[in-house]
């Protein structure tokens, strides 16, 4: 494709002329399918409850966190995960 600016050759992907700096089209919109922030939430609250959903909330979230490039989403599911793991420790603790 042509740059509609300086008239340029430039890659059918390009977001920006890489010539004259001017934008050629939108850039995407975030994946709306990407559902890792609510996942991570999840985690870290029902996890100081039941750390399984912890585990299991964190895991799927940090794969759709990981496949999105959404870094709040993997931090959340990653906290979420470590209280989980932690309040497991605590919760076998009481039972020995």
């Amino acid at each position: 494709m042509y740059c509609r600016n300086c008239g340029q050759q430039i890659s059918d992907d390009a977001y920006v002329c890489p010539m004259c700096g001017v934008k050629t089209k939108d850039e995407p919109d975030k994946n709306p399918n990407d559902h890792s922030v609510v996942l991570g939430l999840i985690a870290l609250i029902v996890g100081i409850i039941i750390p399984l959903v912890a585990w299991i909330c964190g895991g799927i979230g940090l794969s759709h966190a990981s496949k999105n490039n959404n870094q709040a989403g993997k931090t959340l599911c990653i906290i979420g995960i470590i209280v989980g793991t932690i309040m497991f420790f605590v919760y076998l603790g009481q039972t020995l």
